[in-house]
């Protein structure tokens, strides 16, 4: 049985100031990393239809990911993602429910690696693996 998300509602490239990297001399100064989080909704969701229905506050997303970031230090991108995936299920779990299923990625847009172009990245989703979702780009 494949589980059908038709319902994308994204927030895209909002970027970070992170102490990211791992040797304590890379993570001394703030990089730039950008985040781009979807919700894949199983049905259409409340704000759809009604124009006061309930919806996910992606101000309130975008303003705890940026104090977790502020206050926090992270070795890998791999980790610093999951970590911002938990927080993130945790705001949607209250505003939109677990049915709600979230796809998060992370770049660290300029790492200190000679001659690589366009960061590096790294994605975790909560969807199933037989989900057929529409792509939010």
């Amino acid at each position: 049985m494949s589980h059908y998300y038709q319902y994308v509602f994204s927030i895209n490239r909002l970027h970070l100031a992170a102490h990211l990297g791992c040797y304590a001399k890379e993570r001394s100064r703030a990089q730039q990393v950008e985040a781009s989080v979807r919700f894949y909704f199983p049905k259409v969701p409340d704000c759809a239809l009604n124009d006061d229905g309930a919806f996910i506050d992606y101000d309130t997303v975008s303003n705890d990911l940026h104090k977790i970031v502020a206050k926090e230090e992270f070795r890998l991108i791999e980790y610093m993602t999951m970590q911002l995936f938990k927080h993130v299920r945790k705001i949607v779990n209250k505003q939109a429910g677990k049915d709600v299923k979230i796809w998060i990625k992370l770049t660290k847009l300029a790492p200190p690696v000679p001659h690589l172009q366009g960061g590096a990245s790294f994605v975790y989703s909560d969807l199933p693996a037989d989900a057929r979702v529409i792509d939010a780009d």
